[in-house]
């Protein structure tokens, strides 16, 4: 970090106009967000906010006990239960993580305690989050998320040879998802049967 001419090397052809920004005027980082696209903004807000509320869930299992696989992935692993007992269920069924953002509305002392531990790694806090000045008017919003999903009207075809890899077989998957809920999640937990 500091090191803009460093970080111009390893950096990918589209972010180099922000760090040549930064090479130029190594403190204007107002600046140099401003450079970055507003879809493309909106996009690393969203990812980071998924990223701590996945981070959030998996401590929350870990604190409640609750035994877990995991699936690896490029910024850490997911945590996914195969069986709850009925004391966690009761429990998580019901609950509701909020995404991070200012006035996040957390369902108790211990979700709470364990999101701000998941922001204080990156050295940040929820009123961190509140951003003084906005950079095309992206910010954090805080929404609400359901621990526990259940896919409807859920319809699976028949295996068929794949037509894009010879040997192998695919099948169709179709489903509904209620909103705040990622299917590529949700693969990644068919991946552990």
């Amino acid at each position: 970090w500091g090191h803009w001419v460093e970080c111009m090397k390893l950096v990918r052809p589209e972010a180099r106009p922000v760090i040549q920004h930064l090479i130029q005027k190594p403190k204007d980082f107002k600046g140099a967000v401003g450079l970055i696209p507003r879809n493309l903004l909106e996009l690393f807000v969203g990812a980071y906010q998924a990223w701590v509320w996945n981070e959030t869930m998996s401590a929350t299992l870990k604190s409640l006990g609750v035994p877990t696989r995991t699936v690896e992935y490029s910024h850490g692993s997911l945590a996914f239960w195969n069986k709850l007992s009925p004391e966690h269920e009761a429990f998580l069924s019901p609950l509701v993580i909020p995404a991070v953002g200012p006035g996040a509305e957390f369902p108790g002392e211990r979700i709470a305690r364990i999101a701000a531990e998941v922001l204080s790694r990156d050295g940040l806090t929820l009123e961190a989050l509140k951003m003084k000045v906005r950079v095309h008017g992206v910010f954090f919003k805080a929404y609400q998320r359901r621990a526990r999903i259940v896919p409807e009207h859920v319809k699976v075809t028949k295996p068929v040879p794949d037509d894009i890899y010879p040997g192998r077989s695919m099948l169709t998957l179709s489903l509904f998802l209620p909103a705040g809920s990622y299917a590529t999640i949700l693969l990644k937990r068919l991946s552990l049967l």
